[in-house]
């Protein structure tokens, strides 16, 4: 199905982008298994895509693997949730909106004495002072499921180890924002 709708795929996980017979002018962006490190003790993980023409993404999304299997797709002014029934996907809503007032935050902690900048670490002392919970399973897809459904906050700042960030701009970075800003949520590349 997918060399019918999309002339290239592409990943991390090939060497070089694949070209399909298709002519449609869409490109194919997926991480397959996000969370890789966590499968090991049985966590959740997922599979993040995005569907992009000439630069924009149209349509992006999630896998969630789980307790159950959830999908998570979005597209201009939409996001919708769907979940794996009897190898069929079963609609549980077309209107996704990511609530207001979410309590929950999801920064790996471990990392803050080394993150770069000042206002991720004035940002946490905030929320702790303020009563939010941390939740961090160590899965970017699972971390972002939590936040869509709940509300609140993911952030990753960068770090010794991580200069650039951790999070894939073209792989996860660009199709979660866009999930969300469809979901009447924001995104930015700003941690302050």
């Amino acid at each position: 199905m997918t060399e019918a709708c999309c002339d290239t795929i592409v990943s991390e996980e090939l060497d070089k982008p694949l070209k399909t017979k298709s002519k449609t002018g869409f490109t194919l962006l997926i991480d397959p298994l996000d969370g890789s490190r966590t499968v090991d003790c049985n966590a959740p993980c997922g599979s993040i895509f995005s569907i992009e023409s000439n630069g924009a993404i149209v349509a992006a999304g999630y896998a969630l693997y789980g307790h159950s299997t959830i999908l998570v797709l979005s597209y201009t002014g939409c996001t919708a949730m769907f979940k794996l029934e009897n190898e069929t996907f079963v609609e549980l809503s077309n209107r996704v909106s990511i609530p207001l007032g979410g309590r929950v935050y999801s920064i790996n902690e471990a990392h803050s004495n080394s993150w770069f900048d000042e206002k991720p670490r004035k940002y946490l002392k905030y929320v702790k002072f303020n009563g939010h919970v941390a939740r961090n399973d160590g899965c970017f897809v699972a971390d972002c499921h939590r936040i869509l459904m709940n509300g609140g906050l993911f952030a990753h700042p960068s770090n010794d180890r991580s200069p650039e960030g951790k999070i894939r701009l073209a792989y996860e970075a660009r199709p979660m924002a866009f999930v969300f800003e469809n979901a009447h949520g924001a995104a930015t590349a700003d941690c302050g």
